[in-house]
């Protein structure tokens, strides 16, 4: 039997570990009972984060975004967050999502900085918000890409 995370991932991002996709910390399958608002989902842009409630709604999963205003999900809730809302908040899962070349780091914050040195700090910037929604997951972390992986992704 799937266990609720690894439906959580199997609905949100497909097969977790078809070719292009990569999986950092472990196995999906291996977190198979989790409960459910133990789990966070994480994104650079709210728009990924409301497919990803959409996706999830579809499945018969109950999530929350949080905003300045909700700062917490219900019982039976995945929490669905971005990378600069999830400062200073802890979970027992992380799933780093949609971490591809030109959202992470994102193409329009580097492109508005002109000179070298902005840019430089930009980067640093960029490379932060990824460490810092990683080492929100008090046990695991995943980490998702589809299509070019993020600069800031090792090779598998």
């Amino acid at each position: 039997m799937v266990g609720r995370l690894s439906r959580l991932v199997h609905v949100v991002l497909g097969d977790p570990v078809k070719p292009g996709s990569r999986i950092a910390g472990n196995q999906a399958r291996a977190a198979g009972s989790e409960p459910l608002e133990g789990v966070c989902i994480v994104a650079r842009h709210n728009t990924i984060l409301a497919r990803m409630q959409r996706a999830l709604a579809s499945a018969g999963i109950r999530s929350v975004i949080l905003t300045r205003r909700v700062t917490g999900g219900g019982s039976s809730q995945v929490r669905l967050a971005t990378m600069h809302r999830v400062k200073g908040m802890e979970f027992d899962i992380g799933v780093i999502v949609d971490v591809n070349d030109g959202t992470v780091p994102s193409s329009k914050a580097l492109e508005r900085r002109a000179d070298p040195d902005s840019r430089r700090q930009q980067e640093m910037i960029e490379r932060s918000l990824l460490y810092v929604a990683a080492i929100r997951a008090r046990r695991n972390v995943y980490v998702f890409n589809w299509g070019k992986p993020s600069p800031y992704l090792p090779d598998a």
